[in-house]
């Protein structure tokens, strides 16, 4: 017992470790993937359409990896996804540094966040499928609750230091940065232990047709998950396009002389200042509130004892109030209310905003994440995963797309309310659900008729 603690304490030190290096390089190349774009191009479609490169394989791979994950080696699909993306990262990196023309450039980011996205279709459904195997599973809540908050810690220093080593070293060496912190992440997986052989499948297209059928079977057979995957879906509908774009076109298109103030408030006296400059700094300004809910989320987590039915609460509580949290934006950025506040005012009611969105979805996400991980037998748990992974990720593009045609909609709180109400009149449906969501997570499995 004291040797099978012993290797599952290890594993959780190795997960952490390369977790927290990887996630680092990652935060300093898509800062300089972003920067060397603004820098290179006119417009901002091709840095777009980079970055929708690694959103396409995880929306057309994913039923696919999650079949491949249950069937073969996780740990090598663990280790060889991070050490593709490692290698992609150095040759980007040469490549920026390279006399090739600015179009043979675009295109090598466009196939390298292609190669991404294939990465990440198998990663991240695979070590969220694996991480019941690896660690102890009465503390799969507090040990993952502190790999988030080490990544957020990371997430916010990163963010804080590739500016920096922009200006000073050029994009070279964050890519590059970025790739060895890839390999040396699969090298420190070498070292994860599972605690049994895992055996080869046999793999034809009419086993992966069979499995793919299951996966989806089972899904829709549970209404727990069935739910919760949805609801996941319609988060990211809603909230990813009102926080990247929505939010901001209120602030610089109808806030008038108010928009201005909070665009001053956030004026840096080192960049000259323009809209776009101080529209730029709130929304880091903003993200960083963002993070900093997230990282408090996974410190209270890690810290205080579990209690099954809190969780359970948490998560099925946490979608109902942002739907309520949104309505309420919805009505204070009117112009019929907003004029009575404030610069510092409307600032504190976004800075509220973010921060409580942040941590209730952060709050969401680990518990929903532990509930699979219990729930779901390991057999099927890639392919759970993968689905998930899937219908998130499916409703990014169009949610932009749904939000991007009704920007124009005017004042845009009406539509930031309604949307609020929508999703908390959808989260009222998996309250009815808490009783049987307690019982899978006491008993281990998924109590949900088949």
């Amino acid at each position: 017992m004291n040797i099978h603690r012993h290797v599952k304490d290890k594993n959780f030190i190795l997960l952490w470790f390369g977790d927290s290096v990887s996630q680092g390089g990652s935060v300093l190349q898509t800062l300089a993937t972003v920067i060397w774009f603004i820098n290179n191009f006119d417009s901002g479609k091709p840095l777009s359409f980079v970055f929708m490169a690694s959103w396409i394989p995880v929306i057309f791979i994913s039923p696919f990896a999650g079949v491949l994950i249950d069937r073969l080696s996780k740990k090598k699909i663990i280790i060889f996804s991070d050490l593709i993306r490692g290698l992609i990262s150095i040759i980007l990196a040469f490549i920026i540094i390279s006399d090739l023309t600015i179009h043979i450039k675009f295109l090598a980011f466009f196939g390298g966040n292609l190669v991404y996205g294939v990465c990440n279709s198998f990663f991240n459904p695979c070590i969220n499928s694996a991480i019941p195997e690896l660690l102890e599973k009465e503390k799969l809540l507090k040990q993952q609750s502190f790999i988030f908050s080490s990544r957020n810690v990371v997430i916010i220093s990163g963010q804080l230091l590739a500016a920096g080593l922009y200006a000073v070293a050029g994009p070279f060496y964050c890519f590059a940065f970025n790739g060895f912190s890839f390999i040396f992440s699969a090298f420190t997986e070498i070292f994860l232990r599972f605690p049994k052989p895992e055996h080869k499948h046999e793999i034809t297209l009419d086993i992966v047709k069979r499995d793919i059928k299951e996966g989806f079977q089972y899904v829709i057979r549970r209404k727990t998950i069935y739910l919760l995957i949805v609801c996941f879906g319609l988060m990211n509908l809603i909230l990813y396009p009102i926080t990247s774009i929505n939010i901001y076109l209120i602030i610089k298109q109808e806030m008038g002389s108010l928009g201005d103030s909070l665009l001053l408030l956030s004026r840096l006296p080192c960049i000259e200042f323009s809209r776009e400059n101080s529209l730029a700094v709130l929304k880091a300004v903003f993200s960083a509130v963002g993070v900093a809910a997230s990282l408090l989320v996974g410190l209270i987590l890690s810290i205080k004892k579990e209690d099954i039915r809190k969780n359970t609460r948490y998560l099925l509580y946490s979608p109902v109030t942002q739907g309520l949290i949104l309505m309420l934006l919805g009505i204070l950025v009117l112009p019929i209310f907003a004029d009575f506040l404030s610069a510092m005012g409307i600032f504190s009611v976004f800075v509220f905003f973010f921060f409580t969105i942040n941590f209730l979805s952060s709050l969401v996400n680990i518990n929903f994440r532990v509930f699979i991980q219990r729930s779901v037998d390991e057999k099927l748990r890639g392919r759970v995963f993968s689905i998930l992974s899937l219908f998130c990720t499916a409703m990014i593009p169009v949610g932009l797309s749904i939000f991007g045609l009704l920007s124009d909609f005017k004042p845009g709180g009406i539509l930031i309310f309604i949307s609020g109400l929508v999703f908390s009149l959808f989260s009222l449906l998996l309250l009815p659900l808490r009783s049987s969501m307690e019982e899978s997570l006491i008993n281990g499995v998924s109590s949900d008729p088949t």
